[in-house]
């Protein structure tokens, strides 16, 4: 009871460690969330022409020549929020109850470096060219990995009927993911891939489904440490 009040304070420290309480972490997440979405509305609402979905790409709002006004403040959030998901991924991993370590690890290493991309792709923003392009691949294709490794997990749980987590917090998050998935699918149909501007629609719902899923997690993971994490030294 003690350990589980002390957890519930907040800490940077405890935060990167993934040592918080699953209430103290949903409230961090919660705030940092209502902060980025935020600074990014603002970010679009500064765009240089009316911006809509379909008229701008993700990188375009970072991107100081389209985004004058608003790019930094952009930009300086996609960078935290890299950094930031870093302390998630570490509080996710501790509980991920998943008797394959080589998995876990997996996992854990493909979102790490997905975190870097995030970092980086802020860093060289879209009028720096190649580095841009190599760090969005880095973030997208790192993150993008680890979701589809939980889905074959939560996929695998509900064929063996496992008890945790529950098969309507698998099943929303499966929802969650074909849904996301099938709107990427019918742009690429509908639009190809000659024309990268046709799919600015698909790129924001792809950076949605990669903000929404890392929210989503916190249903599929233990409650309580698992009995291989219990005294690890993180």
């Amino acid at each position: 009871m003690k350990m589980e009040e002390e957890n519930a304070k907040f800490t940077w420290n405890k935060y990167f460690r993934g040592k918080l309480s699953k209430k103290a972490h949903f409230r961090v997440m919660a705030g940092a969330y209502i902060v980025l979405l935020g600074t990014f509305g603002i970010s679009a609402f500064l765009y240089e022409k009316t911006f809509t979905f379909r008229n701008a790409c993700v990188s375009n709002v970072g991107n100081p020549i389209y985004n004058p006004r608003g790019w930094w403040i952009f930009t300086l959030v996609y960078i935290f929020s890299g950094i930031f998901f870093v302390g998630h991924h570490l509080y996710i991993y501790k509980r991920l109850d998943i008797d394959s370590l080589f998995l876990k690890n997996s996992w854990l290493f493909l979102s790490i470096i997905g975190d870097i991309g995030i970092v980086f792709t802020g860093i060289f923003n879209e009028t720096l060219g190649f580095s841009h392009i190599l760090f969005a691949v880095m973030a997208f294709g790192g993150l993008g990995l680890a979701i589809i490794e939980v889905v074959l997990l939560i996929s695998y749980w509900i064929i063996a009927k496992k008890k945790y987590p529950s098969p309507r917090a698998s099943v929303l998050l499966l929802c969650f993911f074909t849904l996301m998935t099938a709107i990427i699918v019918r742009e690429l149909v509908t639009y190809g891939i000659k024309v990268p501007y046709e799919l600015n629609f698909a790129e924001w719902i792809a950076f949605f489904l990669v903000l929404g899923w890392q929210l989503l997690l916190l249903l599929v993971i233990s409650p309580k440490f698992p009995k291989n994490n219990e005294n690890d030294g993180l």
